[in-house]
Order: C-alpha cells, then sequence, then structure tokens
C-alpha cells in the first residue's frame, strides 16, 4: 500500500495500482512471448509466469534483458532481485528463474 514497515508513507496507494494494474497484453513479437504490462512493469499472465509457477497474481517487476529480474509479490510480501550472467532468452530465463523462485515461494510458506 506504498506505507513502510515503520509506518512512513512512500508513495500513495493509487499511484501503486495506477502502475501495477494491467495496461495492455498481447503477443510480443521482439521477444516472441505472451505478455502483460503495467505502466513499466511486466505483470504475470494466468498460469506460469517469470515469477513463478502459479498463485503469481499479484506480482510486477521487470526482466532486464533476460538476465536480470527484480520483482514484488504484493499478495504474498515476497520481493527479490537476481542477475545472472546472461540468458539466451525468454525461455532460457523461466529455465533458470523457475527452480530458484519456486524455492523462495516454498520457503516464505514455511
Amino acid at each position: 500500500g506504498g506505507v513502510t514497515s515503520d509506518g512512513r508513507r512512500l508513495l500513495q496507494e493509487a499511484t501503486i495500482r495506477t502502475y501495477t494494474r494491467r495496461a495492455a497484453w498481447g503477443f510480443d513479437r521482439s521477444n516472441r512471448i505472451p505478455i502483460a504490462v503495467g505502466r513499466g512493469f511486466i505483470l504475470p499472465l494466468p498460469g506460469p509466469s517469470i515469477y513463478g509457477t502459479w498463485g503469481t497474481g499479484g506480482c510486477f517487476g521487470h526482466a532486464g534483458a533476460f538476465c536480470t529480474l527484480g520483482f514484488g509479490d504484493v499478495r504474498s510480501g515476497l520481493s527479490g532481485a537476481f542477475v545472472t550472467n546472461g540468458n539466451g532468452g525468454p525461455f532460457d530465463l523461466l529455465a533458470r528463474s523457475h527452480p530458484l523462485l519456486a524455492r523462495l515461494r516454498a520457503a516464505c510458506r514455511d
């Protein structure tokens, strides 16, 4: 909601909704994948996404050049970022990130 754990407001809740609400979706011809975007963030589509296999509807973030990923998950409170030594494209990023994110999500549930 734009408030830090110590109660300081950083962003208005309406601003967060504006930037994390789906603005467009369709087939990205450049990367050859279906994609949903907000204003500056990649949002998940139903089913598996770059943010994990299932239950990622509250996520937003961005994958820069398919070798970095930063994200936040509104529903679980999980946020993270990682950098790799490069990927061959969106499917390589999925193959690399899926095991890591699945373990992170499992650790947060325990």
